[in-house]
């Protein structure tokens, strides 16, 4: 993000657009069971839900979804933001 931004506060500004709607359209807050349909669907392809119910899992013992599974899909988003942040650097250079 901050490769495209073109000042401090523009990526600040797009970090905040960013991280809040992750947070509230996560688990962090409310727990999967009690969503809408709607809401589980979004929270299901937010990654913040995984980090959530994998620290849940770890620190207390039980969350709403494998831990195997928080932390194969944690492993594939990282494979693919690391591969868009290697192209992205490469149209810069």
């Amino acid at each position: 993000m901050a490769l495209r931004s073109k000042s401090i506060g523009g990526y600040h500004t797009m970090l905040f657009l960013l991280t809040l709607p992750l947070l509230f359209l996560s688990s962090a807050l409310y727990p999967l069971e009690t969503m809408p349909l709607w809401m589980k669907v979004v929270a299901l392809i937010n990654p913040t839900t995984y980090v959530v119910e994998g620290l849940r899992t770890t620190l207390f013992g039980g969350g709403g979804l494998p831990f195997a599974l928080d932390v194969a899909v944690l492993a594939l988003y990282a494979v693919l933001l690391v591969w868009f942040g290697v192209v992205s650097f490469r149209k810069v250079a």
